[in-house]
């Protein structure tokens, strides 16, 4: 709240205040808005102290009888500060929540604020910007930090990211139970996480949503100890990015055999980048219960080979969450054998919207099976679909299959068949040779049958 200070003793000018509140987004409308900021009293000099301003906002405020008669014409004003006191009076903030069990913070739905306001805060800040915060004025105090057990108060921090640097001294801080985003680099930062929870046990970080690893590299150990209770303990997450962190079949065959993966249900999975074979996507496969709320999952550039891909392609048909896989530049690549896994699993899946099998070696007879399955279900759904073909094996009759495959008309599908055998000249020479004769007319240039390389970031 700072940012527009015009000294270092905590005072802004109303106009950057008002932009401040508009940032946070705390759901007032403009009016609103206006009506708080007038109940900030000016200096002299035209600024306004951020500390009593909050204070009077957010502290206990004076009642009318209290306000004096020369000053009635602040009770319009007061009207707007108390409402926003008493709306926020009503939202269960963890600083206000009952000591016990349950942790996890919904939204709560009010006239003013669509969302506590604490998180509009603290998602935009880090532990040393919360503890400037923390010592802003005593009712803030209140409503960032928590008393544990232990008799200290911690900070309310929902996401915390740890490096080896500053691992320990983070945690000493903040609240780790409230702890919903959690992003560790390096090896350390992981060593420090490992010693919490060892010490206080996995429920110290039951409110977990969303975790990420990337690039930290973990061994079977790690899995055995921390992640399966943790990932039992949290249940719902929504998120676990595990990329180039040297994840082994042996690691997820923990998670699944735990009964780990089955209850955190996560909704989506960043495996990309790691040492997982067939035998760790078996696994994987092999729980539904896991796949139950999942969106996607990432196996870029891992060794599941055409066994891991067809147990995937199996665990498919009968799931209904799933919207993406990424099955990009597998070893050994992904064959025809594959494909027609896949092609099997479109026949019965209604969710998926993307499968992304680039740089793999699936030629022309998985080209065609997928084509006859693409062409059933978007007769069947007629929803969004995207095959990403890209840099395979596929022939000029392949991509002739995948175009017969399109409907008359619809542009919510894609096929990406950049750096195959063939372009679209080609494609259109084989479409005149197949159909000089006849009266079917099929358009080579066909703008869903893409010829430019599409970055993955934008699939």
């Amino acid at each position: 709240m700072m940012s527009g200070a015009t000294e270092a003793d905590g005072v802004i000018t109303k106009a950057h205040l008002l932009t401040v509140l508009q940032l946070l987004e705390t759901g007032l409308s403009g009016t609103e808005l206006r009506r708080v900021i007038e109940h900030a009293e000016v200096r002299q000099d035209g600024l306004v102290d951020v500390s009593c301003w909050v204070d009077s906002v957010f502290g206990k405020p004076a009642s009318n009888s209290d306000i004096p008669k020369a000053n009635r014409n602040l009770e319009d004003r007061h009207d707007v500060a108390v409402n926003l006191q008493n709306c926020l009076a009503g939202i269960a903030t963890p600083a206000r929540a009952p000591q016990g069990p349950p942790v996890r913070t919904q939204s709560v739905e009010c006239e003013i604020l669509s969302c506590p306001w604490y998180d509009c805060m603290a998602f935009f800040l880090e532990a040393v910007d919360l503890e400037q915060v923390n010592n802003t004025c005593r009712s803030l105090r209140c409503e960032v930090t928590i008393s544990e057990a232990d008799g200290h108060r911690k900070l309310l921090l929902p996401v915390a990211e740890l490096d080896e640097e500053t691992a320990d001294a983070v945690i000493s801080r903040i609240s780790m139970p409230h702890v919903r985003i959690l992003r560790i680099w390096r090896r350390g930062a992981f060593a420090a996480i490992a010693e919490l929870v060892g010490s206080g046990g996995p429920s110290r970080l039951k409110s977990l949503e969303r975790l990420a690893f990337k690039g930290c590299p973990l061994v079977l150990e790690d899995f055995q100890q921390i992640l399966t209770p943790v990932f039992a303990c949290a249940g719902g997450l929504k998120h676990l990015n595990l990329e180039k962190s040297q994840v082994t079949d042996a690691m997820l065959e923990v998670m699944v055999s735990s009964g780990a993966f089955a209850a955190a249900q996560p909704e989506s999975m960043n495996l990309r980048f790691n040492r997982i074979t067939a035998k760790g996507a078996i696994a994987l496969a092999s729980c539904p219960e896991g796949f139950s709320r999942m969106r996607w999952v990432n196996f870029k550039m891992n060794q599941l080979g055409d066994e891991g891909a067809l147990a995937l392609a199996t665990m498919l048909k009968q799931n209904s969450s799933m919207t993406m896989l990424n099955l990009r530049r597998q070893t050994p690549p992904l064959t025809d054998k594959a494909a027609s896994g896949f092609a099997e699993a479109l026949r019965q899946n209604s969710t998926l919207e993307q499968l992304r099998l680039r740089r793999n070696r699936i030629g022309d007879a998985g080209a065609n099976v997928l084509a006859s399955a693409l062409r059933l279900r978007m007769a069947r759904l007629a929803e969004r679909f995207e095959l990403d073909l890209e840099e395979n094996r596929v022939g000029v009759e392949g991509g002739l299959a995948l175009l017969k495959s399109l409907p008359a008309e619809n542009s919510r599908i894609e096929l990406l068949l950049s750096g195959n055998s063939f372009d679209r000249q080609a494609l259109e020479r084989r479409v005149q040779e197949v159909f000089e004769d006849t009266e079917v007319t099929l358009n080579a240039q066909d703008a869903r049958c893409c010829f430019a390389s599409k970055p993955e970031g934008a699939l």
